[in-house]
C-alpha cells in the first residue's frame, strides 16, 4: 500500500542501491531527466511514461508489460510509474 502526498509535501527520494523503486516520479522534480535501465523484480513489470500524475489514458507516452531488462528515455517534466521493478539511477 501507499502513500500519497501533494507535491510540495512529498519526502525526498530515496535510493535502495543506487535503484528507484516501484512508485510514480516526477523526471526533473526526483531524478534527472535522460536514459535508464529498468530491470524486472520476476514476471510480469509495468512501466508508464506520461505528460503528467493524471492517471488519464491520454496522459500516457508510452507503457510497456514486461520481463527481464528495458531501457526508457524521459524528459524534465514526465512522470514515470513502474511496478514490479527498479530503475537503475547510479
Amino acid at each position: 500500500m501507499g502513500t500519497i502526498y501533494a507535491a510540495k509535501d512529498a519526502p525526498k527520494v530515496e535510493l535502495k542501491n543506487g535503484m528507484l523503486p516501484s512508485c510514480m516520479y516526477k523526471v526533473g522534480i526526483d531524478f534527472p531527466a535522460g536514459e535508464y535501465k529498468v530491470t524486472s523484480n520476476g514476471g510480469d513489470s509495468y512501466i508508464e511514461v506520461s505528460r503528467d500524475s493524471s492517471h488519464n489514458m491520454s496522459s500516457i507516452i508510452s507503457n510497456d508489460l514486461f520481463t527481464g531488462d528495458r531501457y526508457i528515455q524521459v524528459s524534465d517534466g514526465q512522470c514515470l510509474k513502474f511496478f514490479n521493478c527498479e530503475v537503475k539511477i547510479k
